[in-house]
């Protein structure tokens, strides 16, 4: 049962099962109702613990250093508990009491180390140590502990020499006396050896090893100076020449000079002064020429460990010298040169052209002239050579290779060349180094300037000139003679003598001769399923249901049946009834972009308002001072420059003086006489006797009526009045028929077939492209 307050687990029954067993028990713990945290606890079946743990020794005495830094292990302590269980055996150490708190006990190891440092007035301290197992129910043992505070510090630098079986072991002590006292100790498995010796700072000791110099050991020193001890150094394993040699003096750790040299220290190195007879580093090689060896005066130099040779003086030779010279008479002739042999005789080495024992006869092959030959001399002066099989020449010196054996095959002709190879002249229809082969290029016609070259490519065996193809050049390169390819693109020929372009950098077309803005646009891909080109820089975006704009970025939930026409793009409007506006192109207006606006192309001078109205057609609103049908007449001058009455008026900003009835010229200079001349409707005479009407009427005497004054020209059209009274209508660009009553359809009007392709109009007001064969696209511009 557990108790919900304290959390105490205790059991209600005896437990009946076996040791080993397990409980897993499930805890939750709750704050004020609410569940905090769930845990499973585990509850081990154990063994009843028996046995009590016990320290090695009751007492355990130690030395530390009055000047100890904080941090020094003092020492161990050590208890076991013979329990079989593991969870009985663990043990842990505690301090039971510590006057002065200096000192740290690892509860599991042991360990017990110096944590300040010490008092002056301290000699030494006492505690208990309890140690205590983790069995059920736990028991404890307990020790004691003194520690005694000495005057002099731990050894700590040492060196190890081990030659053979004998050990020495040196120290240095960190406090300058003349004479220590030193307690050592050495053990390993199989023994233990105790000794005390004197010394000074520095002190080396020797010991025979009883065991192979392969085993083991271990080792540790105090100091001792009169009543003051320092604690034992920490046990180290003797390995040679560790841990400290470096800073011993090395004469002394290791006496390297032998049979009786001096040794003189160095920085961290010594030096030997070796007597009479020896020689070396650590003089144990033998010093030879310390004995003479060397005959009539000669010089002898040691050349290794035991090795030795003489350097004789002139008119002597031999390993000791003991020879006279054979070649001091200088026996040898014709500069030839005199060698000693081992048997202190001479052999003179003859220079080219001369023989003999001393070289005093001609040998007029001793230069070796012949090449590859032997040399046979028929006088003194004169030789001739015999050649190997195979060589020719007075010297032996040319090699014929078509002489020892005909390599050229098919009644080839071997043809001897330099460097002693050949060459083989083929007969017709053989080829190769040898000869050996067929020459296919007889059977192979190469067209054009071409010239054959077998290759593993089947079919391609000709070398073609530029503007030539084909496995036997038999093929013009439209690639190359026309370079029909634009814009970087590249050109490929056809099995069938046609070429593609293959373009690049976004040309399109037959010969990348078109650019596709499409390359690089911008169409998001969630809102549109493609590009449209419309031009060398234009381009539509595919919009998929529910978007519009050219690049398909806005929202047509009130655009998806499309009720803008003539290329208008519709927009949401939420301020208007339908939900969208729509964007007309070119000269269209309207709510849906069906209306034509003459205003867009027709434009109204000196600041006047275009109006349009009924039928196609547009009038000028002109401001104050301004008159015309396009506000072109400025209705005064500046300056007062018309005669005779003539009122000055600025048209398209040129003055025009217009004159009374009887005056004409420039400036209404000249007066109109006109004879038998009668103008009507307001019209009159100019001086040549012909009517001037006014805009409403024609005809020679203004008796007709204008034909263009109601304006029947629609949807922008320009009157023009006949000479029969009649009128002619001159449209504008999207209009046709005799009044531009017809509009024209968008594909008249915008050509937006490419390639040749042919243009149906809709009747919405659009177009569908009949592409040709090799095109595809809604303006057929992709291959």
């Amino acid at each position: 049962m557990i108790n919900k307050h304290s959390g105490e687990i205790s059991t209600m029954t005896a437990i009946d099962k076996p040791v080993g067993h397990q409980f897993a028990l499930n805890i939750r713990a709750a704050f004020k109702g609410n569940t905090f945290r769930d845990r499973q606890l585990l509850v081990d079946v154990v063994e009843n613990n028996k046995e009590a743990p016990q320290f090695s020794k009751p007492l355990y005495s130690f030395l530390v250093f009055q000047f100890e830094k904080p941090g020094k292990t003092i020492g161990y302590l050590n208890a076991t508990d013979d329990s079989k269980e593991d969870y009985n055996r663990q043990i842990t150490y505690e301090i039971q009491e510590q006057k002065y708190p200096i000192l740290s006990l690892d509860k599991h190891s042991g360990r017990l180390r110096l944590n300040d440092t010490l008092r002056l007035d301290l000699k030494d301290i006492n505690f208990t140590v309890k140690v205590s197992d983790n069995g059920l129910p736990s028991k404890t043992a307990y020790a004691l502990v003194n520690i005694k505070i000495v005057g002099l510090p731990e050894l700590e630098t040492f060196c190890t020499i081990t030659k053979g079986k004998t050990s020495q072991i040196c120290w240095q002590n960190p406090v300058h006396k003349l004479n220590y006292t030193y307690n050592i100790e050495i053990r390993n498995e199989k023994y233990h050896h105790r000794n005390t010796v004197s010394g000074g700072t520095e002190h080396c000791y020797n010991t025979p090893l009883r065991d192979s110099a392969n085993d083991s050991y271990f080792y540790r020193v105090q100091s001792k100076f009169f009543s003051e001890i320092s604690p034992y150094s920490q046990w180290r394993q003797a390995v040679h020449m560790r841990p400290d040699c470096d800073k011993f003096d090395q004469c002394l750790i290791r006496s390297p000079c032998a049979h009786g040299g001096t040794c003189v220290s160095k920085a961290n190195n010594f030096t030997c002064h070796c007597t009479r007879g020896w020689r070396g580093e650590t003089c144990e090689g033998e010093d030879t020429c310390a004995h003479k060896v060397c005959l009539n005066n000669g010089t002898c130099k040691m050349t290794s460990h035991n090795e030795f040779k003489c350097k004789c003086p002139d008119g002597y030779v031999g390993e000791f010298c003991e020879f006279s010279n054979p070649c001091t008479s200088i026996p040898c002739q014709n500069g030839a040169a005199c060698r000693i042999r081992s048997n202190a005789t001479f052999q003179c080495d003859c220079s080219p052209g001369y023989s003999g024992e001393v070289c005093d006869s001609l040998d007029p092959c001793g230069l070796k002239p012949c090449k590859n030959g032997k040399c046979i001399a028929v006088t003194e002066k004169d030789f001739k050579c015999q050649c190997k099989s195979g060589y020719t020449g007075p010297l032996c010196d040319v090699f014929n290779f078509c002489s020892l054996h005909n390599p050229c095959h098919n009644n080839g002709t071997c043809i001897p060349t330099q460097k002693n190879s050949y060459k083989c002249k083929c007969p017709t229809k053989y080829r190769g180094r040898n000869c050996s082969y067929l020459d296919p290029c007889i059977a192979i016609n190469c067209q054009n300037g071409g010239t054959c070259h077998i290759s593993n490519i089947t079919g391609k065996h000709c070398l073609c000139k530029p503007g030539f193809i084909g496995g036997e050049c038999q093929r013009r390169d439209l690639c190359y003679l026309l370079k029909p390819c634009k814009n970087g693109g590249t050109c490929i020929m056809n099995d069938n003598d046609t070429y593609k372009c293959l373009c690049v950098n976004g040309s399109i077309g037959g010969q990348c001769q078109l650019w596709d803005p499409c390359i690089s646009a911008t169409c998001p891909s969630n809102k549109s399923t493609g590009c449209v080109r419309l031009s060398d820089i234009a381009y539509r975006c595919k919009c998929k249901a529910g978007y519009t704009g050219d690049l398909c970025d806005l929202d047509a939930s009130g655009c998806q049946f499309s009720p803008c026409k003539n290329n208008g793009s519709c927009h949401l409007a939420f301020d208007t009834p339908a939900g969208y506006k729509c964007r007309c192109a070119g000269v269209y207006s309207g709510i849906h972009c069906d209306e034509w606006d003459p205003c867009t192309i027709n434009s109204c001078y000196n600041g006047g308002t275009c109006l349009k109205l009924n039928g196609g057609s547009y009038t000028c609103s002109c401001p104050k001072g301004y008159v015309g049908k396009m506000c072109e007449i400025e209705l005064a001058c500046h300056k007062d420059i018309c005669l005779n009455g003539g009122q000055c008026l600025v048209i398209y900003k040129q003055h025009v003086c217009v004159c009374l009835e009887n005056f004409t010229g420039l400036y209404c200079q000249e007066e109109i006489t006109c004879q038998n001349a009668t103008c009507y409707n307001g019209g009159f005479c100019k001086n040549n006797g012909v009517c001037q009407c006014l805009p409403d009427f024609t005809g020679e005497h203004c008796e007709t009526v204008n034909p263009c004054h109601s304006n029947p020209c629609l949807n922008g059209g320009t009157c023009r009045g006949t000479t029969d009274g009649g009128f002619n209508c001159t449209c504008m660009l999207s209009f046709e028929g005799n009044l531009c009553q017809k509009k024209l359809s968008v594909c008249v009007r915008l050509k937006p077939c490419n390639n040749r392709s042919v243009c149906t109009p809709t009747p919405s007001g659009g177009f569908i492209c009949n592409c040709k064969p090799q095109f595809s696209g809604e303006n057929c511009t992709e291959e």
